[in-house]
């Protein structure tokens, strides 16, 4: 009988202890916050930095060569080390299935502003590089950090407030004119368009001419745009509210 009842005990035991530890975990919504304050507000403490440095070696280095010496190779020996730490950290994290949208879009996210740096890290030797590639690559490198930043903040939004962060709307399609840039359009709609075509002509009786085609669709409201040489030219939408 009192082997029944100490067996009766450490059965009941074990029972409290697993309840505890199943029920004591923090919640999805706590670690995703967890996950932005650890990697995402690290992301963006590691570009401030970036920026403020910047600003110094402009002001101290006038030769513009000089300049861009000097930061690619602070950005080889500081910056990618630290962006690639961050991200295979990340990476090791064990998280629940119900936040693995939001660990994509910070670990892309996290990777276009690898790519920038590595970018940079460039500069170190200018008789490699060809200037207007270089310019057009880094816009697109900008286009990807600003519409990974807007993927992560509304799959991030999702968890923690309940609600994403896109704001396809009427009232935000109403301000767009003709003219505006996609950053601009893109942050109306606090949301990334989807590229669907995209084509260069350079003719003697018009010029240089680039259009793109972008569409944004959520929640069956659709917006579609073209753009001639990164301007508004074109737009319409449907079931917008």
């Amino acid at each position: 009988m009192k082997h029944f009842k100490r067996n009766v005990f450490i059965l009941i035991t074990l029972l409290l202890t697993f309840l505890v530890v199943g029920c004591g975990g923090p919640s999805s919504k706590e670690e995703a916050q967890r996950i932005d304050k650890e990697y995402y507000q690290s992301t963006k403490k590691i570009y401030s930095d970036y920026e403020k440095t910047f600003a110094e070696l402009r002001e101290k280095y006038n030769d513009a060569s000089e300049l861009d010496i000097k930061f690619a190779q602070i950005a080889d020996s500081k910056y990618i080390p630290e962006i690639s730490k961050l991200k295979e950290k990340l990476q090791s994290e064990k998280l629940s299935s119900d936040l693995e949208k939001q660990k994509i879009s910070l670990l892309n996210l996290i990777d276009s502003f690898n790519d920038f740096f590595k970018h940079m890290a460039l500069l170190k030797d200018k008789t490699k590089i060809n200037h207007e590639n270089f310019m057009t690559d880094l816009e697109f490198i900008y286009t990807n950090i600003f519409d990974n930043k807007l993927k992560y903040e509304n799959e991030s939004s999702k968890i923690i407030l309940g609600k994403g962060t896109y704001e396809l709307n009427l009232n935000n399609f109403k301000k767009i004119h003709k003219g505006d840039s996609y950053l601009k359009v893109a942050s109306l709609f606090k949301m990334p368009g989807q590229l669907t075509n995209s084509n260069e002509s350079n003719t003697a009786l018009i010029g240089h001419r680039k259009l793109e085609h972008y569409y944004w669709e959520d929640n069956g409201a659709l917006v579609r745009i073209m753009f001639e040489n990164d301007k508004v030219y074109m737009l319409e939408q449907r079931g917008l509210k």
